[in-house]
């Protein structure tokens, strides 16, 4: 089943467990693509509801699109479901593309097995959006060459609270890829990816600000990573200020050297981080 949803003032799609709160039907719900591209495609609707449902993408392994592509709205919400099984080939968003949006809601959901087959950027794709919130979420075993959980472009603030990343893995490092944003990570856990952060580019003081809280990073290959630097920073712009505080380090290569960049720029490199009441493994 593939299906489009176009121009909608407001839409919900759900199963029973949003009528009963019988978790038994989320996983007994299930949509899967019965043909190449995305399985679920919304533009320039409302509001939308998603819950209580399982989306298994995985119909082609050289399909261009899979799981989700939500365009030009308002509000979309991702609750009490599953987005299982995706595959992409050569294109973007594994399991998801999100994209000028006001605003986007995944709660109490899980995402895992979702598969870059080659030269795909993010498992969910967040683009063009002022305000997204991740809560009480698991990003599994999941896969891409840029943000094997989240990549962002041209996103004000990324919220995510009380959610757990493992196993998930990027050509690039960070299982979150960002250009400028401000970012709040708290009381959450990252183990076993190929790490943490990927940052790209320099931003406005005040605005390019990454805040850790109460969170667990335990054995992921990098905590954060920079990238593609090809030129200095210009007009006051700068790399992330880093607020980290009561957090757990451990096991991790870079712990030491968060705002180290490894090209011919480094020296002129402006940045800040602040760590308190936190526990680094050295």
């Amino acid at each position: 089943m593939s299906m489009n949803f176009d121009d909608y003032i407001a839409l919900t799609l759900c199963s029973e467990f949003t009528i009963t709160g019988d978790s038994s039907k989320i996983s007994s719900t299930v949509i899967s693509g019965q043909e190449s591209g995305s399985i679920l495609k919304f533009k320039r609707v409302g509001s939308i509801i998603i819950d209580g449902i399982t989306i298994e993408g995985g119909y082609n392994e050289y399909q261009s699109q899979d799981g989700l592509w939500v365009e030009s709205t308002e509000k979309f919400t991702f609750s009490n479901s599953i987005l299982k099984n995706c595959q992409v080939y050569n294109g973007e968003g594994v399991g998801g593309r999100l994209s000028s949006l006001d605003s986007v809601f995944i709660y109490n959901s899980k995402i895992i097995s979702n598969h870059d087959n080659f030269n795909t950027d993010g498992v969910i794709k967040i683009n063009n959006v002022d305000y997204a919130s991740i809560k009480k979420v698991e990003f599994f075993d999941n896969s891409s060459v840029t943000g094997s959980s989240i990549r962002l472009e041209d996103t004000f603030y990324l919220e995510i609270d009380s959610s757990r990343f493992e196993n998930n893995i990027s050509n690039e490092g960070g299982i979150i890829w960002t250009g400028q944003s401000t970012i709040s990570i708290k009381n959450s856990i990252f183990k076993d990816n190929s790490g943490l952060l990927s940052v790209l580019g320099y931003g406005d003081p005040g605005v390019f600000l990454i805040d850790i809280n109460q969170t667990s990073i335990i054995d992921n290959n990098d905590v954060i990573k920079y990238h593609n630097y090809s030129s200095p920073p210009q007009n006051g712009s700068q790399v992330p200020e880093l607020q980290i505080s009561n957090t757990l380090f451990w096991g991790d290569n870079s712990v030491a050297n968060l705002l180290q960049v490894d090209n011919y720029f480094y020296d002129l490199f402006v940045g800040s981080m602040n760590i308190s009441n936190s526990l680094i493994d050295t």
